[in-house]
């Protein structure tokens, strides 16, 4: 029994043509491979934004602690993962060093304007 979406079988098709599904397979593959740096990126526009925003108002009103530290420790899990599920993947791991050295500045310019301004 192939996969199903209503009345579409996608799997017909490979089993006309193979090539088509291992063509369509490295492609999803290849996209899906480039996830990591695409939630990295959103994750620091969300960490830059943040900073530029704190920094031009001089407070970190609406800027919650613990939500930032929360954030701080899935980076770290996700670290950890791709160091330990991925050792030989580099680029992925650096990006998630990059997330947490802005998260760590994101985290102390809240505390520098909650309780030292």
């Amino acid at each position: 029994m192939g996969n199903t979406h209503g009345r579409i079988r996608y799997d017909s098709l490979s089993a006309v043509c193979p090539e088509v599904d291992k063509h369509v397979e490295v492609v999803v593959k290849k996209w899906v491979s480039k996830f990591p740096l695409l939630s990295t990126l959103l994750l620091e526009i969300a960490n830059v934004s943040q900073l530029i925003r704190m920094w031009t108002e001089h407070s970190a009103l609406g800027q919650s602690l613990v939500g930032w530290c929360s954030v701080w420790c899935a980076l770290i899990l996700w670290y950890t993962y791709y160091k330990v599920m991925l050792p030989t993947e580099k680029i992925p791991r650096y990006c998630q060093f990059v997330g947490i050295l802005m998260n760590s500045a994101v985290i102390v310019t809240v505390i520098h304007f909650r309780y030292f301004v």
